[in-house]
């Protein structure tokens, strides 16, 4: 049963241990792991917000830049442009001074500029009716480029200049004519498609009017071909993540300038390469730039307005990028970081389970360590138990760790527990000797107790004859009474009695001395009862103080003397009591002695006068008044004896009444002291076997 308790202890320790530190392993490796883990995903999206944040930023500034960068390239050449037409109308008027040739020198001006300028694409003069002469037919030459790029003479037509045609989008077909001539400044209007030899070809009518003294006298135009718009978007786009992205210009009048795209859609309505939220961002007209990241659309956007030379409608540059070409990088990046941190997860994962594995091994290696001097000490505690534990052994102090500090404490325990069994084995010794001698006291006392009340018997008898001499004196004093009115009677006859007198008083001294030897018996009995009492007295002190030694007794016995305490306790309260009836007695029986000397005194008094009587009684005749007066005094004193004597019996009574009490709380103290003796028997055999007991464990 031992082994199996020992066993069960062992693997209930070992278990413990093991578990408890292995969860504090696994839970360590565990956090560790997942802090690895939570790390990379932290990681990765620092990485990936950053990288995008990162690309986002620097994909605007790009974009913006090659925007701003494509403005400007267009801006310049319309620059170039405006500026020939303003050359152009400054030349036509210096022209138009000179009063000769001037149709054909204006001819060869406009052939000239659109030769010397290949940015051109035509050049033309429109005259108001009478403007240049007196002619009132317009003069219009326009020389355009044909399909080998050199120039031809052509005229416009009336109705390209006062025809009242509107475009699709709204605008005059003639504004860029009516424009100039309203305003009376440089006019840019919205390209237009023109058809040469097949081709479509995308002019800028850029005009500016002819004015002397203020007055409206036509228009020149110089017409840029875009044509280098086209070819600037679509390298543009190829230079945006290899080809990926579009490029596109929107006039003002809501056509497709370029598109890098797809030529066909040149001159096209812009509607058809817009959604409603990019024409939505068309309408921001305040915003220098709009730069937007469709997610949902799945493009990155930006939107660059400006204005051609700075005084035409607004043209829109329109940059498009997939996001997935956009951010395929940052994806990669993500992609590549993902799967190094899985690999280095997995290798954590593999890390993780060796370390916790050996931590665990070393674990369970720490539970045996621990185990041991435990197991030490529940063999000791086991055979503690059982009471055959050898308290000479100890447990060895040689760590300094927890476990030594448990078997120092341990020691010091078994130290402790055999001073304490030494102790206790000297104090069932001691309480074995008191307990005998508490039961030798106890039967000291159970005699004493026996011979008190033998004499409380005599006291008793005693006071019994005291009552009836007490009775017997009532009695005397009675007829002494009687005798004394007898006297008085026979006074008052004279002499004839006065024999009878002098027998009677002889008779009355006889038995005055017989009553005196009562009184004094009955004094001597009172003296007896004083030496009783003392007597009595005595035994209850002893009694007390045999009392009081048995309780200190058994409260040094602890609490297998408490009852035997308990009666040692009560036999000193009730000697206790005796001792207070027995000072009750000796005080009765002082009062006794008191009231038996003053009739010893009275009747010895009686004793004197009778006699004096006696010696008188033959004077009787002389002395007859003083016989009388003796006689009533005698009468008087008999009947104060008389009374006397009923009180002393009726004292006598109760003290024969207080002695039966006395009597019977010495037999209850006899038989508290019997039930005395037997506890000390039962301490004495606890002592006993508690010493036996005691002496199973091995101290020495």
């Amino acid at each position: 049963m031992s082994m199996k308790k020992n066993a069960i202890l062992k693997s209930s320790i070992q278990a413990s241990i093991t578990l408890m530190a292995g969860l504090v392993v696994i839970a360590a490796t565990g956090s560790l792991l997942s802090y690895l883990l939570y790390a990379n995903m932290r990681t990765h999206q620092v990485v990936d917000t950053q990288a995008g944040q990162e690309l986002r930023k620097n994909l605007r500034i790009q974009l913006l830049s090659q925007g701003q960068e494509q403005v400007a390239l267009i801006q310049q050449e319309l620059n170039l442009a405006v500026q020939i037409a303003r050359q152009l109308a400054d030349v036509t008027l210096a022209v138009t001074d000179s009063k000769t040739d001037q149709r054909d020198r204006l001819i060869e001006v406009l052939r000239l500029a659109l030769q010397n300028n290949s940015v051109l694409g035509a050049t033309f003069i429109g005259w108001e009716p009478n403007g240049l002469d007196d002619n009132p037919k317009r003069f219009a030459p326009a020389w355009l480029r044909n399909g080998q790029g050199q120039p031809e003479l052509s005229y416009l037509p009336d109705k390209l200049l006062d025809g009242q045609e509107m475009t699709p989008e709204g605008v005059r077909m003639n504004d860029y004519y009516l424009c100039p001539k309203e305003r009376k400044q440089l006019c840019i209007q919205d390209p237009l498609g023109y058809q040469v030899d097949g081709k479509t070809v995308m002019l800028v009518a850029i005009t500016a009017p002819i004015l002397r003294d203020g007055e409206f006298r036509g228009v020149v135009g110089a017409d840029p071909d875009i044509g280098f718009i086209q070819k600037m978007v679509e390298k543009t786009s190829s230079n945006l993540f290899d080809g990926k992205g579009e490029v596109m210009i929107l006039g003002g009048n809501g056509r497709v300038i370029a598109y890098s795209r797809d030529l066909g859609r040149l001159n096209a309505p812009a509607d058809t390469l817009l959604d409603p939220i990019e024409r939505a961002r068309l309408g921001q007209t305040d915003e220098p730039f709009i730069y937007a990241i469709d997610e949902q659309a799945n493009r990155v956007e930006l939107v660059l307005p400006f204005r051609p030379g700075g005084a035409g409608k607004q043209w829109t540059l329109v940059i498009r990028l997939p996001m997935d070409v956009v951010f395929g990088g940052v994806k990669a990046l993500s992609d590549t970081l993902r799967e190094s941190n899985h690999d280095t997860e997995i290798k954590a994962l593999v890390i993780s389970v060796l370390v916790a594995s050996l931590g665990l091994l070393l674990v369970v290696l720490l539970g045996k360590t621990l185990a041991t001097p435990m197991r030490v000490m529940v063999s000791l505690l086991d055979d503690l138990g059982q009471g055959q534990g050898d308290l000479t052994l100890s447990l060895k102090e040689d760590r300094s760790d927890e476990l030594g500090l448990i078997a120092k404490g341990f020691n010091r325990f078994l130290v402790m527990l055999r001073e304490l069994i030494r102790v206790n084995v000297d104090c069932s010794r001691q309480i074995s000797l008191a307990s005998t001698k508490v039961t030798s006291s106890a039967d000291r006392t159970r005699a004493g107790m026996a011979q008190q009340l033998t004499e409380i018997d005599l006291v008793a008898t005693a006071i019994t004859e005291l009552a009836a001499t007490s009775l017997q004196v009532a009695d005397n004093t009675s007829r002494a009474a009687q005798a004394a009115q007898e006297a008085d009677q026979a006074a008052a006859n004279g002499s004839r009695v006065t024999n009878l007198s002098t027998q009677a008083i002889q008779q009355l001294s006889e038995e005055l001395s017989s009553a005196q030897q009562s009184v004094a018996n009955l004094e001597s009995y009172s003296q007896d009862i004083d030496s009783t009492l003392s007597l009595i007295k005595a035994i209850a002190e002893q009694t007390n103080l045999l009392a009081l030694n048995a309780a200190i007794e058994a409260a040094r016995a602890g609490d297998q003397g408490r009852g035997f305490a308990v009666v040692a306790d009560e036999v000193r309260q009730l000697a206790q009591k005796s001792q207070a009836a027995t000072v009750r007695i000796n005080h009765v029986t002082e009062q006794l002695r008191n009231g038996i000397g003053n009739t010893v005194g009275v009747m010895q008094g009686c004793h004197t006068r009778s006699l004096h009587s006696v010696e008188q009684a033959q004077q009787a005749w002389a002395a007859l008044q003083e016989i009388t007066l003796s006689v009533d005094l005698m009468r008087g004193m008999n009947t104060q004896i008389a009374s006397a004597s009923r009180e002393q019996s009726a004292v006598a009574e109760e003290l024969s009444q207080n002695i039966s009490m006395i009597k019977q709380v010495c037999t209850d103290v006899l038989h508290e002291t019997e039930h005395s003796c037997l506890l000390g028997a039962d301490l004495v055999t606890f002592a006993h076997e508690q010493e036996s007991l005691m002496k199973r464990f091995k101290i020495e």
